[in-house]
């Protein structure tokens, strides 16, 4: 059994920048930097007397005794990191984050939000950079090395935590000192040179874990010029694919017309930037829509004849707000498939289910094989309550799961204990791989390997339609879609409920009624503008006169139709709750599925939190 250093505790959380890219880059070679970054890390716990806890693919968490330890030893590792010599010329970049608390220890584990606080710290950095919490500054501020400083950073929200915090970068010889923003809003942002003479509106968007400000009045001069282009919050970091994919559908829009634009990141708008579109989530919306800055998509030109005729009844329903449509849902995501091997399938006579009934019979053939049927990554908590909606919604039916999301019905009302149970039932501990256990300690990546790697320890793996693109790029070899890799719809449980979607994404707001903005909206919400987006595999289109060919391979492309079909559809439950209870209620279903039985006293404990976040 570990001895777990107690008291007061210092946390350092730790993991690869860019780790997915590196493996791309490497293949098979990846797995010798991984492991020469693992022993370099190791050498500094052991050094200054770090405890492992725990380590998941990349990334660590170590528990240190002392404060001023944990601070030498992530600055020992970064500059060890920096001076060796990596193969054809990479950069292993870490995140580095530390909190200090007095946690409670249970075994091997700690528990409490402290632990929390410390990985979301690591979380907004950049490669190469130490984060600590004001706590931890407290506790070394006065014994640091004279060559080892801390510059503040500011305080910030960090994602799913009530109480922001105040941050601290270290500052060494031999380390980088000089990064972009921190991945978060910051608080208490320096006064501007100028005074910003207008009110702005803040929007914490939940999908990038930041908040941006909003500023819709006109300046005055031409929209759509080079010196005014037109801004657009994305909730995507420049990089990404996503992001990528966006920028190629902006720049046949400018080819066409002229009109310039621009594209605004997480933690790039600032106090009294304009930004006249945003993709937003549904309470973001709602919260624009109450406080006037948001424009009805009818004063941008859109009628709600051509919405309903273009996404179709349910998905208009999703972006109206008090009776009136504002937003346009362009990019999507369907969290609703079960994702399987077709060729194993055939090769021994396994035919898709159409039933729940046929889901729980065909995991009994499964099982009899000898093999778990199900992976699940269940130490990322957001593949349980993307579980317990998708069982919730089918089981209880749409009404309930609106009043449940909403605070209107309670966490441990009967339907959600029942709901808990049948999910629980089909992920036991027999119809896991690795087990509960093994569930809880496995990430969402190693769950996708575990079922489409050339030695599969899983045979079906339930989540969005993000899967195919993480597997393609990921797993080696490369799965080969339609053959080693598919997806079919999860079933429905209670044919009266209907098979309704459960999905994720972020609708498109104006915030300008102006004739560029005008004409950019009307230009994304078209056919040829959905087909340049699909067409890179990275997001799913509600639109029904986007084709399915429009789509690069047959993975999207079952993601498409499902959601292009959909007569019920639901956004993620657990981003419609308030910040404070997302990450809140993944934890309280990590509890669940370790400990089914327990399930009345751990929902009824989480809805006495949802309370007194709801009823203020």
């Amino acid at each position: 059994m570990v001895d777990l250093p107690t008291g007061t505790v210092t946390f350092l959380f730790t993991d690869i920048e860019g780790s997915t890219r590196l493996v791309l880059q490497l293949g098979p070679r990846y797995e010798r930097v991984l492991s020469e970054h693992q022993r370099i890390l190791r050498d500094c716990f052991a050094a200054y007397r770090g405890r492992e806890i725990d380590t998941q693919g990349d990334s660590f968490f170590v528990a240190f005794a002392r404060a001023g330890d944990a601070i030498e030893c992530a600055v020992g590792a970064q500059q060890a990191l920096e001076t060796q010599e990596w193969p054809e010329g990479i950069r292993v970049r870490v995140r580095m984050g530390l909190h200090s608390g007095e946690p409670r220890a249970t075994g091997e584990r700690y528990v409490g939000f402290g632990v929390h606080r410390a990985a979301r710290i690591g979380a907004v950095g950049h490669g190469g950079q130490i984060l600590v919490s004001n706590a931890t500054r407290e506790l070394v501020e006065d014994e640091l090395p004279p060559e080892t400083r801390l510059r503040e950073l500011g305080a910030y929200e960090l994602r799913d935590l009530e109480r922001p915090e105040r941050l601290y970068q270290v500052e060494a010889e031999g380390l980088q000192q000089a990064f972009p923003q921190l991945k978060a809003r910051r608080l208490d942002r320096p006064p501007r040179r100028r005074l910003v003479a207008l009110l702005l509106v803040l929007l914490v968007a939940a999908v990038a874990a930041t908040a941006v400000y909003w500023e819709t009045t006109s300046d005055g001069s031409s929209v759509g010029t080079p010196e005014n282009p037109i801004t657009i919050y994305a909730p995507w970091f420049r990089g990404d694919a996503e992001h990528e994919a966006f920028t190629e559908v902006l720049r046949a829009f400018e080819q066409t017309t002229g009109v310039q634009t621009t594209t605004l990141q997480p933690g790039e708008v600032a106090p009294g930037e304009r930004v006249m579109l945003g993709f937003n989530t549904p309470g973001a919306l709602a919260g624009f829509v109450r406080d006037g800055s948001a424009k009805p998509l009818t004063s941008v030109g859109v009628s709600d004849d051509v919405l309903e005729k273009t996404f179709g009844r349910a998905w208009v329903a999703l972006g109206t707000v008090d009776g009136e449509a504002y937003g346009l849902p362009l990019a999507m995501t369907s969290k609703s498939l079960v994702w399987y091997r077709p060729r194993d399938f055939r090769r021994i006579g396994l035919r898709l289910p159409r039933t729940w009934s046929d889901l729980l019979a065909l995991t009994r053939r499964l099982e009899s094989t000898g093999r778990a049927p199900w992976a699940v990554g269940a130490q990322n908590s957001f593949t349980l309550t993307d579980w317990f909606e998708n069982v919730y919604i089918r089981s209880q039916g749409q009404w309930k799961y609106d009043a449940l999301f909403a605070g209107k019905l309670p966490f441990n009302d009967p339907s959600v204990i029942a709901a808990l149970r049948r999910m629980t039932t089909l992920l036991s501990d027999e119809n896991l791989a690795g087990g509960v256990e093994g569930a809880l300690s496995s990430s969402f990546p190693e769950a996708v390997d575990a079922v489409f790697r050339a030695d599969p320890l899983a045979d079906l793996l339930m989540e969005g339609a993000f899967v195919g693109s993480l597997a393609l790029d990921v797993v080696k070899p490369a799965p080969d879609p339609g053959r080693t890799i598919a997806a079919m719809p999860l079933p429905p449980i209670d044919a009266s409920h209907g098979n309704p979607v459960v999905v994720g994404g972020d609708f498109l707001v104006a915030f300008s009624d102006e004739e560029a903005v005008r004409r950019l909206l009307l230009y994304l919400m078209s056919p040829g503008a959905g087909r340049i987006w699909v067409s890179t595999g990275t997001i799913v289109s509600p639109h029904k006169l986007v084709p399915l060919s429009a789509y690069p391979n047959v993975l999207v492309r079952t993601a498409a139709e499902q959601v292009t079909s959909a007569d019920i559809v639901r956004f993620d439950g657990s981003d419609l709750l308030p910040l404070e209870l997302g990450d809140r209620l993944g934890v309280a279903l990590q509890e669940v599925l370790a400990r089914p039985k327990t399930a009345q006293a751990v929902m009824k404990r989480f809805q006495r939190a949802a309370a007194r976040v709801f009823n203020g």
